[in-house]
């Protein structure tokens, strides 16, 4: 199983775009989030680099959103995910269509 990639671009501009909904300027960021240089701020709305955890928790607290949804994974990621889900229903199925046989037998 390969692990999702987090798409940075998308993340940044996320972040950037939740910051100016609520009205936070990169300096308000930098004072609220104890940061020396707003560059690291720039940085990840641009998609450089991405905040720190403890950063990235202080944003969610800061945007009211959770954690997870700042983060956004590649596409790629997500369709792998999704078709890896759906290749075990069929699976999952049979066992259920076996359990429901053997219950009936057990019953008769």
């Amino acid at each position: 199983m390969q692990a999702p990639i987090i798409d940075m671009k998308q993340t940044g501009e996320r972040i950037r775009r939740l910051c100016r909904v609520n009205g936070y300027t990169v300096r308000q960021l930098q004072s609220f989030l104890g940061i020396g240089c707003p560059q690291s701020i720039y940085n990840w709305f641009h998609g450089k680099t991405l905040p720190s955890l403890d950063h990235l928790y202080a944003l969610s607290f800061l945007l009211q959103v959770p954690m997870n949804w700042l983060v956004v994974a590649e596409p790629s990621a997500y369709k792998l995910y999704q078709k890896r889900r759906y290749e075990r229903i069929p699976q999952m199925h049979r066992m259920d269509v076996y359990r429901r046989r053997r219950n009936t037998l057990e019953q008769s």
